[in-house]
């Protein structure tokens, strides 16, 4: 389905391509799928969440930690001064036991991370994936509105040149001279508007695309989006609670927040230290004595509550949990509302290209010819002519709010190129 807008007839958003230019100075034509791909790979947003997924996978080192830590030496000296019998000399070496399983909690704690900085991750590509397909149709709507204020200016132009005949044969006056040439001073300004948009629209899909800031810019045909049926509607609603990054990236919060909760309540039981001592005393002027033994050590308290860090951890788990359900219920929200604006959108722009459109150029046709011989004034054309244009860009707008209902859909949906 295509739209129909130049003086005659011109197929929306249909991107044209520039003046021939050398091989290596052609434009890269850009497509949806080459579009989706870019935008998941290289935009900021995606890889700054690849760097944030990186520092969680990280932190799984932690589980793999041995439950024996580090070993700690002692040296302790008293040099019998003045009571030279009481003369010691004593060296411990002791090792800290895990016994509460804070290592196993920290890997539960990692691995839980690492899934909620990979489900981010899938939001952030959708998020950038959506942006990128918005300035990529905002391209094409933006060059095939051009191609339209480009054909009025052509034909306003020609218009003044009959006009100024006309009136050089007195055949019409100086009024109907001032309003062809408002006409064609709107033209020029509607057709500046339209580069500028052009402009703005190819800057923020570079951005989206992370390519420099002069590469060239250019899109290919922009038909009308497919609609999906509505029993696929209805799959992917009940389905998109669980496809959507944000929703499994606040479960995976959740999960990260309960696993912390416990390895703060396992961290509050002190470690065990287990020593080896040796020991020498002085048991006369010129004789010691050794001994050798075994120490247990542990830290006090032996056990901490540590509430307050594991009441915030478990108010994290439930604040976590909770966004997670009221995610499940606005996602499935969210396709049935996309799907709903793309189906009424289709609907419109087949009503604008199948009925208004040709209607508006028949009109146009026909005061034109009427005007040429001389039983119409030239007000009716110009009017004829402005709603045409209007339908043309009405429905180069209503192809772009149907694109951005379906760029809205697929996210929804947490579909993948």
């Amino acid at each position: 389905m295509a739209c129909a807008a130049t003086v005659g007839a011109v197929r929306p958003v249909a991107a044209q391509p520039e003046p021939a230019l050398a091989r290596e100075q052609a434009p890269t034509v850009w497509t949806d799928a080459e579009v989706r791909v870019r935008a998941r790979r290289v935009a900021l947003r995606v890889r700054r969440a690849e760097q944030a997924l990186r520092v969680a996978q990280a932190g799984r080192v932690f589980g793999q930690l041995p439950r024996v830590g580090n070993p700690t030496v002692g040296v302790m000296a008293l040099p019998g001064f003045p009571d030279f019998g009481a003369l010691t000399y004593a060296v411990s070496l002791a090792l800290p036991i895990d016994l509460a399983g804070v290592g196993r909690a920290r890997a539960r704690e990692a691995e839980a991370g690492v899934r909620a900085g990979a489900a981010r991750l899938d939001a952030e590509r959708a998020i950038a994936e959506a942006e990128a397909r918005a300035a990529w149709v905002a391209v094409g709507v933006a060059r095939s509105l051009e191609v339209i204020q480009r054909a009025r200016l052509a034909s306003a132009q020609e218009a003044e040149t009959r006009i100024e005949a006309r009136l050089a044969a007195g055949d019409t006056t100086a009024l109907d001279r001032a309003m062809v040439q408002r006409e064609r001073a709107a033209a020029e300004a509607d057709v500046a508007r339209s580069l500028r948009m052009r402009r703005e629209a190819s800057d923020a899909l570079r951005m989206a695309l992370d390519l420099p800031a002069r590469s060239p810019i250019e899109v290919g045909p922009l038909g009308a989006p497919s609609m999906p049926t509505a029993d696929t509607v209805t799959r992917t609603a009940a389905a998109a609670g669980t496809r959507r990054g944000e929703v499994r990236a606040a479960e995976a919060t959740a999960a990260e927040a309960t696993a912390r909760e416990v390895r703060q309540g396992r961290e509050a039981l002190a470690p065990l230290s287990v020593g080896l001592e040796a020991q020498q005393v002085a048991v006369g002027p010129q004789e010691t004595a050794s001994t050798l033994g075994m120490s247990l050590r542990w830290e006090l308290p032996l056990a901490r509550r540590a509430q307050g860090e594991r009441a915030v951890s478990t108010a994290e788990s439930l604040a976590a949990r909770s966004d997670a359900r009221a995610l499940q219920r606005v996602v499935s929200r969210e396709v049935e509302a996309s799907a709903a604006r793309l189906e009424s959108a289709l609907a419109e722009l087949e009503l604008l290209e199948q009925r208004a459109l040709p209607a508006a150029v028949n009109l146009e046709q026909q005061a034109t010819v009427t005007w040429t011989a001389g039983s119409l004034e030239w007000f009716r054309v110009q009017e004829a002519r402005r709603e045409r244009l209007e339908l043309a860009a009405r429905a180069l707008e209503v192809l772009r709010e149907a694109w951005q209902a379906r760029i809205d859909l697929d996210r929804a949906t947490g579909a993948e190129p």
